[in-house]
């Protein structure tokens, strides 16, 4: 994500896409405060490689004290110094020119604010009450105990802990072509757990497309067999995909011997691994889904090797 620094204050800003500077404290996202500073005064967005600097102004911006031609968009590098209507300005600094990303901001100025990447979980990983993460289209979900919502910026995120309000900086539509382009086979994803006899070792592969994705041995595997084998026996009995490998969350964290709050967190280590493991070019639907009171698996084909014998 972009940040820029007030040399003055020392302030630093993250940027938003687009970023909206000027005067009018309802219609920007950064005020300017000199008396020379137009209502709207400028804007710096993203075009899908870098940013770029839009100047709406009566009395202009300066880069590198030099100032901008106006009907001219303006690429910002790495420590450009930018100074809006007059160089006697605050000055501000471009200190990283990477992408945006979507994000949290803290309604309590306590908290940080937080950029969103993969799967994530509010308040913390220790007390899981709500996982965000990215859908196969590039939109952030928010998935609690009473459901899962597409988020949209302005939209408030509680937890016991604290509030946050979502900012979601999506790609403009030219990016979205380019990774709908990389997407628009539908990708199918087989998994193979292969289990020890006394099944305290269960290591799980994925097979997507014709790449192979080893996940090793976690602890964790062990809950995701335990929703593999009710998959399977949903498929034996022939029921239709919307209903199979549904599991009533009480009755798995009883046979589990663990609580729901520790259920949750292997369930958030496990999406964790899998995202972590993909290229950003390829999002997946989410290995894992809840409805109200059970959760299932999602893979296309399921294999298990091994186990205990019955």
């Amino acid at each position: 994500m972009a940040i820029l620094i007030n040399i003055e204050t020392k302030k630093s800003l993250v940027l938003r896409n687009p970023h909206i500077f000027g005067r009018s404290a309802s219609s920007c996202n950064t005020l300017l405060t000199g008396t020379k500073a137009s209502r709207l005064h400028c804007s710096i967005h993203w075009n899908g490689s870098y940013w770029l600097l839009q100047d709406s102004s009566t009395n202009g911006c300066f880069i590198n004290q030099v100032r901008m031609t106006k009907t001219k968009m303006k690429r910002l590098k790495p420590a450009d110094k930018l100074n809006f209507a007059d160089l006697d300005s605050e000055t501000w600094q471009l200190v990283d020119d990477s992408e945006p990303k979507s994000m949290l901001v803290p309604l309590n100025k306590s908290l940080p604010s937080i950029a969103l990447e993969h799967v994530f979980v509010l308040p913390d990983e220790n007390s899981p009450e709500i996982t965000l993460y990215l859908s196969p289209e590039r939109r952030w979900l928010a998935e609690s105990n009473t459901g899962t919502v597409e988020l949209i910026s302005g939209d408030n995120v509680r937890t016991s802990k604290g509030d946050w309000y979502f900012v979601g900086n999506y790609p403009i539509a030219e990016t979205c072509f380019v990774n709908n382009f990389h997407q628009e086979q539908v990708l199918t994803v087989s998994a193979e757990f292969k289990v020890s006899q006394n099944e305290e070792h269960v290591c799980i592969s994925l097979a997507i497309a014709d790449k192979t994705i080893e996940l090793g041995i976690r602890s964790h595997h062990y809950l995701v067999l335990m929703l593999a084998r009710k998959w399977l026996e949903d498929d034996s009995h022939n029921r239709q995909n919307s209903e199979r490998g549904w599991i009533d969350k009480s009755l798995l964290c009883h046979e589990l011997i663990m609580t729901e709050q520790y259920m949750n967190i292997q369930i958030y280590r496990f999406r964790k691994q899998v995202a972590s493991l993909m290229s950003d070019s390829i999002i997946l639907p989410q290995p894992i889904e809840r409805r109200l009171g059970e959760i299932r698996i999602t893979f296309d084909e399921i294999t298990i090797i091994g186990g205990a014998l019955l």
